[in-house]
């Protein structure tokens, strides 16, 4: 059964109303996804930064055992977690588990070339660490998440949790 695609635009705006005592809801004119995460970022008040695109979807639980893990390793800035896949856009039939390797700073651009890691979709990280390495940048019009977590990898320390949180 394929799953359902949801409308941009004015739907989200929609979409956002009965949350809205409960979030803070930001619209803006488009000016590309690295401008949009730069002002979310900027407009967040927690102390941890999680965005998910919206070709993705988060499992239950997900932010629970990040942060059970983040209490377990507070040494840990950026979190990243294993994802399943789907065939292909309209399947609810899961292809792959993608695994989190062993990664480090040292090898974490090898890691990405080999598309082993579920990047944003995943990642918990500490707001500070976004405010330390800088916006994303606005003139790359794709990987400009690969490019932030390159710089990220530099200055801070990633831990994995071996367990499939994201769709």
């Amino acid at each position: 059964e394929p799953l359902p695609r949801r409308k941009l635009g004015g739907a989200t705006d929609e979409a956002a109303k009965p949350y809205l005592d409960k979030i803070v809801y930001v619209r803006k004119e488009n000016g590309g996804k690295s401008s949009a995460l730069n002002l979310a970022i900027e407009k967040a008040t927690g102390d941890y930064i999680w965005y998910l695109d919206d070709d993705d979807i988060a499992l239950p639980k997900k932010l629970e055992l990040q942060m059970r893990y983040l209490q377990r390793h507070p040494e840990v800035d950026i979190l990243f977690t294993g994802g399943l896949r789907f065939k292909d856009a309209d399947s609810r039939r899961i292809i792959f588990v993608r695994r989190t390797p062993d990664v480090n700073k040292d090898n974490l651009l090898v890691r990405f070339l080999e598309d082993c890691i579920v990047v944003g979709q995943s990642a918990l990280v500490k707001k500070v660490c976004y405010e330390k390495a800088g916006s994303f940048r606005t003139d790359l019009v794709r990987s400009q998440d690969h490019e932030m977590w390159i710089r990220m990898a530099r200055a801070f320390k990633i831990g994995f949790l071996d367990f499939p949180t994201v769709l």
